[in-house]
């Protein structure tokens, strides 16, 4: 067994015992961070199924559609801003919202991001 499986052995347990957003963020940066895609995907959501109403963190979803970003993934982000921006009260998604910005600017369409706009 290596490294890494020792590792993955340990966040398994560190999520288990502590569930919060920043222990599966933690999970999936190790599993990105050794070009494990698929296993930092599934840190991301399992945290969005087994945390519920605590996953509803502004700086999660930033890390979330970042992730997706850079594996190519554009409408999967899409998909998580949308749920996100719909989920989350307004003052306490500014910053995902500055992103989603962001994100259509470089990879929407132009009718796409006059709708955001509007």
């Amino acid at each position: 067994m290596g490294t890494h499986d020792h590792c993955r052995k340990i966040f398994e347990r560190y999520v288990d015992c502590h569930p919060e957003t920043k222990t599966y963020l933690r999970a999936a940066k190790f599993e990105e961070g050794i070009k494990e895609r698929e296993r930092s995907r599934l840190f991301y959501e399992r945290g969005l199924a087994e945390l519920g109403e605590k996953a509803l963190d502004e700086d999660f979803f930033i890390n979330f559609t970042r992730f997706e970003i850079k594996s190519k993934e554009f409408d999967r982000a899409r998909v998580l801003f949308k749920y996100a921006l719909d989920q989350m009260p307004k003052p306490k998604a500014s910053k995902l919202y500055f992103h989603f910005i962001k994100f259509e600017k470089q990879f929407g369409k132009k009718d796409e991001m006059e709708e955001i706009i509007l």
